[in-house]
């Protein structure tokens, strides 16, 4: 299933960078699919990373792919110290022509690649509740086609 397959690239990139970021000692954030807090109040006491806004296209039996992946720290991240650094590792593995793995969302088996295409960009901090919440646009594309 397409949408079910992007969707889990998205969120297995997220998880593999939460990975990163703990073992590098930077923070320890959780996963959260910032959609499903549609105020974005009430998130969870943690820093977190995450998805919002994803979609798709087809074109030609090509996919284009729209996400934002979104970075939100605790308020005792008063000088924004740990969401910089994870801001910084997360647009370093997403500016154009960087590859995430395009992931069957049944087996977790790579299948493609998802490539950024031109224009990622950092959006400016804005806050939710009291923290700062921080979102990177991009595009992929990937070299999976969808036949009619």
């Amino acid at each position: 299933m397409i949408y079910d397959d992007l969707w889990a690239s998205c969120v297995k990139f997220c998880q593999d960078k939460i990975t990163s970021i703990t073992v590098e000692g930077v923070a320890s954030p959780q996963f959260l699919d910032f959609d499903t807090h549609a105020t974005l109040t009430g998130l969870p006491d943690a820093d977190l990373l995450g998805i919002r806004g994803f979609s798709f296209e087809v074109d030609d039996h090509l996919v284009h792919i729209s996400v934002l992946f979104g970075v939100a720290t605790k308020s005792d991240d008063t000088n924004l110290f740990r969401h910089r650094a994870m801001i910084s590792r997360l647009f370093q593995d997403l500016i154009p022509m960087k590859q995430i793995a395009c992931v069957d969302a049944t087996t977790g088996v790579v299948k493609g690649m998802l490539v950024a295409q031109n224009g990622t960009a950092v959006l400016p901090v804005t806050s939710a509740d009291t923290r700062p919440l921080q979102f990177i646009a991009v595009q992929f594309q990937t070299d999976q086609t969808v036949s009619s």
